[in-house]
């Protein structure tokens, strides 16, 4: 009997230990999926997680990376389209986002950063029920800044 309870401990153990690393998703590199692109812009999105280990919550996001093809600086709109659980949340309009010549910007899964850059997946092991269940980006496009 004793040996089954080491046993079932050790298990519980690696468990509880690969649950953990399955957080640590954010620093692995992240693979990048063409979105949009033209002569001027290219939208990527990537799958990433953040992990709160201590409370036991893993988010999940769609991280948005937007890249500044030409030689001037330009502000770049759009807007996103989202369902959660099949249901049609209210659209959001970005402010635009200033972009100098050939710069690119990376959305974060880091709280404390600006959400334009990503949307809300779901969660694991937590309260929250929400599951996006359809995305899209509407209303891509740049302007030259004239100055």
């Amino acid at each position: 009997m004793k040996a089954k309870g080491n046993a079932l401990s050790c298990m519980l153990v690696f468990f509880m230990l690969a649950f953990q690393s399955l957080g640590q998703t954010t620093a692995t590199p992240l693979t990048w999926n063409s979105y949009f692109d033209d002569d001027e812009l290219r939208i990527e999105l990537a799958e990433a997680q953040r992990a709160d280990s201590a409370n036991g919550i893993f988010n999940n996001y769609l991280l948005i990376r937007i890249t500044n093809k030409t030689d001037s600086e330009v502000d770049v709109s759009f807007q996103k389209q989202l369902s959660y659980n099949m249901q049609p949340s209210a659209s959001d309009a970005m402010q635009p986002l200033r972009l100098q010549a050939h710069e690119t910007l990376t959305g974060s899964v880091d709280p404390s950063t600006d959400k334009t850059l990503r949307i809300f997946v779901n969660q694991y092991a937590g309260m929250n029920k929400k599951v996006l269940t359809g995305y899209s980006l509407t209303n891509i496009s740049s302007t030259t800044v004239i100055r």
